[in-house]
């Protein structure tokens, strides 16, 4: 009798365990956005339970928010330029109208600021190659007339 009474005792040991594990891995128990002046950000608090992928093709963290700045910085008396895609894996392309009003280079910095290369900007679409660069942030600057006139974040994969 004694041990079916050990048994007994038991049982409600191992739910009161299984449920808690169970509960422990809830994916979010609060979140949402800010927004200010100086921008906005979407946040969540006790995320614990992400299922990480990947192949050859990249890779994916479902459950996982994953934040990518993505600047643009102008100087409102040069051209505009847009850089797509981004994020990449290789080649981007430089859109620019005013390539051909005033010379325009692309400088390329890492994320510590340090100088990678330049690219001269001769069309329209100017393809860069970045396929080169280890995956990580880096800064792209072009300069035209000797100033800088815009700047941007590009994330490489």
């Amino acid at each position: 009798m004694k041990l079916n009474s050990t048994r007994l005792l038991s049982l409600p040991v191992v739910l009161a365990a299984t449920a808690w594990t169970v509960h422990g891995q809830d994916a979010t128990s609060s979140g949402g956005d800010a927004i200010g002046t100086g921008g906005s950000a979407s946040y969540s608090v006790g995320q614990v339970a992400y299922t990480a992928t990947q192949n050859a093709g990249g890779s994916a963290n479902q459950g996982v928010q994953q934040a990518y700045e993505l600047v643009s910085v102008t100087n409102s008396d040069g051209p505009v330029a847009l850089v797509f895609p981004n994020p990449t894996s290789s080649v981007i392309t430089v859109r620019t109208e005013s390539w051909d009003e005033v010379p325009l280079l692309l400088h390329v910095f890492d994320n510590n600021g340090a100088f990678l290369f330049a690219e001269q900007l001769t069309a329209r679409d100017t393809p860069v190659d970045l396929g080169q660069l280890a995956s990580g942030p880096y800064l792209l600057k072009v300069f035209g007339s000797g100033k800088e006139i815009q700047g941007f974040q590009i994330i490489k994969n």
